[in-house]
């Protein structure tokens, strides 16, 4: 007992370990970031994005390409198509949406340049592109590939797919792709997000996406007629081979 109590009144509390300021505010910087990354990271509550059951055909895209592009391009109108239905099934947009970007960009000229220096079809400034390139780990090197279709059209539906996540709705997201991130951001952080400037261009975008399902639908759609009639097996030889009842059918001399 006498070892035991001389123990207990030997025994003082420890202080607790100082944190240096440094490390606090390097936590509280880090503790921040994580916040922000939370709020700015969700899912979209609109359905503007979304391909749904409407939406286009690899046809429907096509058809749309090969009238809108530009006379040297026509020809690769089929691969293009492909090559945007997958990348929008990839990500979950309706090409349809992309098309009307695309239309309100650059009206389908690949070699398209702004007076800021956006390049392409979707308009693509060149730091842009390598911080996606980066990203999603994409081959890119200089400014002047962006006048690819391929390369822009894949840079342009992954940064897509980038601003969905970082924003909450189609509004903010598109206004973000014209305006930049961190200004939208500011805006919306603020509590004073409003396109204001860009109201147009937004408006544009999403009325567009209608319009591009319609004008790719009928294209596609004359396109298959016009196959059909004026193929090696076309619709009128068929209809000549087979006798109607009750009609006589001239014979060539």
């Amino acid at each position: 007992m006498a070892v035991a109590r001389k123990r207990l009144e030997g025994w003082r509390p420890r202080r607790p370990k100082e944190v240096p300021r440094a490390s606090l505010a390097k936590r509280y910087f880090l503790g921040g970031l994580i916040a922000l990354g939370v709020c700015f990271s969700h899912p979209v509550s609109e359905d503007s994005y979304a391909a749904g059951p409407n939406g286009m055909t690899v046809d429907e895209v096509e058809a749309v390409f090969r009238k809108r592009m530009p006379t040297e391009w026509r020809r690769k109108a089929p691969e293009l198509a492909r090559h945007l239905a997958n990348l929008c099934q990839l990500h979950g947009f309706d090409p349809a949406f992309v098309l009307s970007m695309i239309h309100v960009e650059s009206s389908f000229k690949p070699h398209a340049v702004s007076k800021v220096g956006a390049v392409g079809l979707m308009q693509f400034l060149p730091s842009t592109a390598k911080y996606i390139a980066k990203r999603y780990r994409i081959k890119y090197r200089k400014g002047r590939e962006l006048r690819d279709p391929f390369l822009n059209l894949t840079l342009g539906v992954h940064y897509l797919a980038y601003l969905r996540r970082a924003f909450e709705t189609t509004d903010q997201a598109l206004a973000a792709y014209n305006l930049g991130p961190t200004r939208v951001r500011g805006m919306v952080m603020a509590g004073a997000f409003d396109p204001g400037p860009v109201r147009k261009y937004v408006n544009d975008i999403k009325a567009g996406r209608s319009t591009m399902k319609r004008e790719g639908r009928d294209l596609a759609t004359v396109q298959k007629f016009t196959a059909a009639l004026t193929g090696p097996e076309h619709l009128w030889d068929r209809l000549n081979s087979r006798p109607i009842p009750g009609v006589i059918m001239p014979h060539a001399e």
